[in-house]
């Protein structure tokens, strides 16, 4: 038990991130502390040359001063006690000045202060100096003299201290460290308590608690943003559930019917029927006709279902307005029909539409053929219509019949719904109640929205709005 507590412990977010956030911290202290010890070395070391620089010359101006080998008692009390300094013949070695006669003789000049290292060179030691070496000349002489000023690096407490700056910095490091990994974890478990709690509350959610959503606070902050997002999954969720749900009873409510004629018919002719040419003849038709209607049904739920969920997408073309009127025109003139049909059309030849040809043509073959069917008159005529407005474009399908009732404006677009009228109730065995259902659903997959009224002058109107471009 208390190995899983440490593993969960060493696996959580909080702990992992302070891990993460640590490190970093510690590579920036680690290298802003090198790079404080280099600069601080570089300055020293920068310090001490000019220093023995200064020396060396000074050395020099003091003998040029003199015209001779002989030097200002004062000046050597002017050069810092950790110099050390000899003044000899490049030649043969001769000292003339010297404050360390250890100091060796061999070193050679350069530009710049140079660190000469020599391994056993004292008898308890070795020998390891920042040195700058000058030559010169006196005017009135030919001999050569070498100038060297150097400081002993193991007495140099200036470069101890910087040699020793890292090490006292250790443990005030260490402390830093482990301070900030303290301070970031408890800041990392605090900032991921949101998240902490809506995940316990999408653990809870179930299919029949999809109406709940994740609190918000006032901050507006990307922790907001995240329970917004999941808020609006859950949305589309508990829609793609509810449309789910909605197919599989519609379909189970729709099939009742056909089942049960189809189980009654079956039942018959095993009984007797199929004994009796006629009654044979009979229950087959039936059957036949009522798994016709089965497929219709689940066809077109099936495609409904697919649309809503975007399986299925529209296809966008450039579209004539005059020249899609003139094909449902052209095709509803000749349709067998004990009534006439008469298609008027009124719109700008110029005009056009983007959107998708077939399922315009899928929405506007449902109102023209609702039309056709409930229409008690000898001559059906429909109006074909459309017009512009402010961003919109509208379509219009009209016609001369009975148009709705109060009731059937309020449930027209629902799936299944065959109206209540005394003119629909013979009619209701050859609709299926979905055509103006399919015909809302494609019209809200192009993006636009449909509705049903009442012409003024009567008979039924149904307008497809649509975006302009």
């Amino acid at each position: 038990m208390k190995n899983n507590a440490i593993k969960k412990f060493l696996n959580s977010f909080p702990f992992r991130l302070s891990l993460s956030y640590t490190k970093i911290l510690a590579t920036v202290l680690i290298a802003t502390i090198f790079a404080m010890v280099l600069f601080v070395d570089r300055a020293i070391q920068h310090k001490q040359s000019e220093e023995l620089k200064f020396t060396c010359e000074g050395i020099a101006n003091n003998l040029s001063m003199t015209n001779g080998l002989e030097m200002e008692s004062e000046f050597f009390l002017t050069i810092p006690y950790y110099i050390t300094y000899s003044v000899y013949n490049s030649h043969n070695g001769f000292v003339y000045y010297t404050n360390d006669p250890l100091l060796p003789c061999n070193l050679k000049t350069s530009t710049r202060a140079r660190i000469y290292y020599e391994k056993n060179y004292f008898s308890d030691g070795d020998l390891k100096i920042l040195y700058y070496a000058k030559d010169c000349s006196l005017k009135e002489s030919d001999i050569p003299l070498r100038i060297i000023a150097a400081i002993y690096m193991d007495t140099d407490y200036a470069a101890k201290l910087s040699q020793l700056f890292p090490y006292t910095l250790v443990p005030f490091l260490l402390i830093l460290i482990f301070i900030a990994f303290i301070i970031s974890y408890l800041t990392a478990k605090r900032t991921i308590e949101p998240v902490v709690r809506m995940t316990e509350n999408v653990r809870k959610l179930s299919s029949t608690e999809l109406d709940a959503v994740l609190p918000l606070s006032s901050r507006n902050d990307e922790l907001d943003n995240l329970a917004l997002t999941f808020n609006s999954l859950f949305e589309r969720i508990k829609k793609d559930f509810e449309r789910e749900r909605q197919f599989s009873s519609d379909v189970s409510h729709e099939l009742k019917t056909p089942l049960a004629v189809i189980t009654g018919q079956s039942k018959l002719l095993l009984r007797w029927g199929k004994d009796d040419p006629a009654q044979l003849e009979t229950s087959l038709i039936a059957i036949n006709n009522e798994a016709k209607s089965m497929k219709m049904i689940i066809e077109n739920l099936l495609q409904m279902s697919r649309y809503e969920s975007g399986i299925l997408k529209p296809e966008y073309t450039k579209i004539n307005v005059k020249a899609f009127f003139d094909r449902l025109k052209n095709e509803f003139s000749n349709i067998d029909t004990e009534k006439t049909v008469k298609v008027e059309i009124d719109c700008d030849e110029r005009m056009e539409i983007n959107s998708d040809a077939e399922l315009l043509h899928q929405t506007f073959t449902a109102f023209m053929t609702n039309s056709v069917k409930f229409c008690n008159k000898e001559v059906c005529l429909i109006t074909l219509k459309a017009y512009k407005g402010e961003e919109k474009v509208f379509l219009c399908e009209a016609d001369n019949g009975e148009g709705f009732s109060e009731a059937d404006l309020t449930e027209i677009f629902n799936r299944f719904y065959t109206g209540n009228s005394a003119r629909t109730r013979n009619l209701k065995k050859s609709s299926t109640g979905l055509g103006l259902a399919i015909a809302k659903t494609l019209t809200s997959v192009l993006g636009g929205k449909i509705s049903a009224a009442n012409n003024p002058d009567g008979g039924a109107l149904l307008t497809v709005e649509l975006p302009s471009s």
